[in-house]
């Protein structure tokens, strides 16, 4: 399994879908490990980003919650295969950063 980027990172990443003044926690696992907060919530918020031709640093956010989903099991609940189906460019982009996260860990 790929390994998690520091939560602060994604922690600066997640804070652009609260309001101001609100903060996401990152949380304890029972693992020991720390995730962020909100990853899966700015996730859907930027695959609709990426998903109206925004690229840059929406691909780098994307890219940077891989870690994070791998630890929380969302890609054994649905698989990158699965991601990359279909015909929404966002979804298959996550799909394409997965496969390649893992691509890097092996």
């Amino acid at each position: 399994m790929p390994t998690s980027s520091p939560p602060s990172d994604l922690a600066a990443i997640n804070h652009k879908i609260v309001a101001d003044g609100e903060i996401l926690p990152a949380v304890t696992l029972k693992d020991g490990s720390r995730v962020q907060t909100g990853t899966v919530a700015t996730l859907l918020h930027n695959i609709r980003l990426y998903n109206v031709g925004e690229r840059g640093p929406v691909e780098h956010e994307l890219a940077a919650a891989i870690p994070t989903l791998f630890k929380v099991g969302l890609f054994d609940l649905f698989p990158p295969s699965e991601w990359i189906a279909g015909d929404n460019p966002g979804r298959r982009r996550v799909g394409e950063l997965a496969l390649a996260c893992l691509g890097d860990s092996t």
